[in-house]
């Protein structure tokens, strides 16, 4: 390594509001072959990288529920 650089973002979290969970997006839509991935979905880890992740699976695996294949988690990534 010849080169590095830390960025600190004081307020790169946001705080949610008690009781507004049920208002963030389920990863299937109504719309249909819609749908959402992202920190800002529905999953256990608030805004954040491996909230992301685990919703990204969770998308995932509703795509592939009509197919009847299960995506699997483990560790931290299982839900």
């Amino acid at each position: 390594m010849t080169w590095f650089n830390v960025v600190k973002l004081a307020q790169s979290l946001y705080r949610e509001k008690a009781g507004m969970d049920p208002y963030r997006p389920a990863q299937k839509t109504p719309i249909a072959n819609f749908f959402l991935a992202g920190s800002y979905t529905q999953q256990d880890y608030i805004d954040s990288m491996e909230g992301a992740t685990i919703s990204g699976k969770q998308a995932a695996q509703a795509i592939l529920e009509p197919t009847g294949y299960k995506v699997q988690g483990t560790g931290l990534f299982k839900y």
